[in-house]
């Protein structure tokens, strides 16, 4: 029997020119076809899910997700000092043998309640697979921590260490006292507990002048603002064997802003009783817009 094409699909231009019958065998085709394709996809994913959970391995659930959801709660109730120490032992955790009990004895120092006994019965029901996957999981949350941790703790090495007055929790709010900017304050506690860490240097005779013949190589940028621009051809002068360049368009860390800076500096490196190089220098100008 005939079906009427009409209850198949809207009216089109070649009704009525095609043999009304062969019309509707052909989009009865058409729609099992894309059923077909439906169906392919749908194998398809559940194939690519099947692959998916055995190469996670069998037992593998959702609780890694929970203790990782549990532990974050967990870390945004904390002071400040209180979650540098915790992420300290945490990248030790990590840097140890995986264990159960590991991540228990860690959680029973950092964490507290109502988040431990979470955190304690998911652990408890956890597969080996779960575990590993917390693992996995909290490495690769790290790992993209790590690059700005190591920035904090070479700037730190320094900077801890400078005798200044504002360069303690009571000369930085006292500095502060004057401005306007009461935001900066939460910056007190984020550098003094990081300096906390490091034995603090004996400063006798460290305000004095030096000089060293060994070769330096000072850079400053046009649009520093957090060190003076000249502070370069300050410096230079006051040792026997330094040399300094400005570089515009550049700010705080000159080799980080400025390929003609980096260049410079990796001569230097390479080089350092060479004549500096710095023709690019000239080629740095300045953008301006009129209004």
């Amino acid at each position: 029997m005939a079906v009427a094409p009409e209850a198949l699909i809207a009216p089109a231009p070649h009704i009525g020119v095609v043999d009304r019958d062969i019309l509707a065998f052909a989009y009865a085709a058409a729609r099992s076809a894309t059923g077909i394709d439906k169906q392919m996809l749908a194998i398809e994913t559940m194939l690519r899910q099947a692959g998916s959970d055995m190469s996670v391995g069998p037992g593998f659930s959702d609780f890694e997700l929970l203790l990782d959801s549990e532990l974050s709660a967990a870390v945004r109730g904390l002071s400040p000092s209180d979650a540098i120490t915790m992420g300290r032992d945490y990248a030790a955790l990590l840097a140890e043998p995986r264990s159960r009990d590991a991540v228990s004895a860690w959680a029973t120092t950092h964490v507290s309640e109502p988040h431990l006994s979470r955190m304690i019965n998911l652990l408890n029901v956890m597969s080996d697979a779960d575990l590993a996957a917390f693992y996995d999981r909290a490495v690769r949350d790290t790992a993209t921590q790590t690059p700005w941790a190591g920035q904090m703790f070479e700037t730190a090495i320094y900077a801890c260490q400078e005798s200044i007055p504002f360069n303690s929790r009571a000369g930085f709010n006292a500095a502060l006292d004057p401005l306007r900017f009461p935001w900066l304050r939460q910056y007190t506690s984020l550098f003094c507990d990081l300096c906390d860490a490091f034995t603090p240097i004996d400063h006798t005779g460290f305000h004095e002048p030096f000089d060293s013949d060994i070769p330096v190589l000072a850079l400053s940028g046009l649009n520093d603002t957090q060190t003076n621009p000249d502070a370069a051809e300050h410096i230079a002068p006051m040792l026997s064997n330094a040399r300094a360049a400005t570089f515009a368009e550049t700010g705080h860390g000159t080799i980080l802003f400025s390929q003609c800076a980096l260049d410079s500096a990796v001569g230097f490196i390479e080089t350092p009783e060479a004549e500096l190089n710095t023709g690019c220098v000239d080629t740095l100008i300045p953008k301006f817009v009129a209004p």
